[in-house]
């Protein structure tokens, strides 16, 4: 018997009963399931073999930085960070202005198009002697990617 998808459960347990299908239908899931002993980090691992990878992983996985810090580069690469527009669009009551600046808050201006934030990161990149021009998020990102790449303490 199939359990109905709620509109008021949990976000984590609507996503799980939609794609209880596809996890029922890998060859692995069987195996494991008319084994003795569930093993979820063999489970996980075959689960995680069929997600599409994002060109960002490296960023979150090899990341060295405070965890807190690797949590927000996540949420914003997800483009999940809680920003004004994001808050408005899940009902929370916001007025979408930036507190810095008359703009409205979302994660291109409040990372890189709000003038206080931009001088930011220009003085940081000053600071370890990169000479990068600061555009949008998604550019940022694939920049980012690819500067990241290297094994030098400024990546």
């Amino acid at each position: 018997m199939l359990m109905d998808i709620k509109d008021n459960g949990s976000r984590i347990l609507r996503h799980i009963l939609k794609i209880r299908n596809e996890v029922s239908t890998l060859y692995e899931y069987y195996s494991l399931k008319n084994s003795n002993h569930f093993q979820a980090k063999k489970f996980y691992m075959e689960v995680l073999q069929h997600m599409p990878k994002v060109e960002w992983r490296g960023l979150v996985s090899n990341n060295k930085a405070r965890p807190r810090v690797v949590i927000v580069l996540w949420l914003a690469c997800q483009k999940r960070l809680a920003t004004k527009d994001i808050l408005v669009k899940f009902g929370i009551k916001t007025d979408l202005k930036c507190v810095f600046y008359d703009c409205a808050e979302t994660i291109h201006h409040l990372l890189f198009y709000c003038r206080y934030t931009k001088r930011i990161w220009g003085d940081i990149l000053e600071w370890i002697n990169i000479s990068h021009t600061i555009q949008g998020w998604n550019q940022e990102l694939t920049w980012l990617v690819k500067f990241c790449k290297s094994k030098n303490w400024r990546s």
